[in-house]
């Protein structure tokens, strides 16, 4: 199964209302993202708690995602938003194992092995697996968030 053609519905869904993240900052179960890694944590626990919101406190407006590898990136919360909510109902079992994390006062460039578990055509799980090269970025609040998502980073354009 081609992940391009699995993924290319995901921007003809409708989008929802975006929380904002100081509606997550004070709680137990969305901490803030207060240094790389522990975004690159949250991300990985937010999704297996199937939280679209939760995940999406870890993107701001000016956050883009590149998918599939070589197309123009997804730009923006609601467009985002859209791809998270299919990953949520096709996906499980994701698995994030930072290799490098390279901090520059505001800005990190991460690389970040990845594998889970996607329901194909068929409704049967299959294995991805990926390394990201994603850039991540401290706001104003001192959280960090995905700046650049690029799960395929490693990939050669399609």
């Amino acid at each position: 199964m081609e992940l391009k053609k699995f993924f290319g519905f995901a921007l003809l869904l409708n989008a929802t209302t975006v929380l904002p993240l100081s509606a997550f900052a004070d709680s137990d179960k969305n901490p803030v993202a207060d240094t790389p890694t522990k975004a690159i944590q949250y991300l990985e626990r937010f999704f297996e708690e199937d939280d679209v919101d939760a995940v999406l406190s870890l993107y701001r407006e000016d956050s883009v995602y590149i998918f599939p590898p070589g197309s123009p990136p997804i730009q923006g919360l609601d467009a985002i938003r859209e791809l998270v909510e299919v990953l949520e109902e096709n996906g499980r079992n994701l698995k994030l194992s930072p290799r490098h994390i390279h901090q520059n006062g505001d800005m990190a460039l991460v690389v970040v092995d990845w594998d889970m578990e996607m329901r194909g055509e068929s409704g049967e799980y299959e294995e991805f697996v990926g390394t990201a090269v994603d850039v991540l970025k401290k706001s104003e609040d001192g959280s960090w968030y995905y700046y650049i998502d690029n799960p395929f980073g490693s990939a050669e354009a399609e």
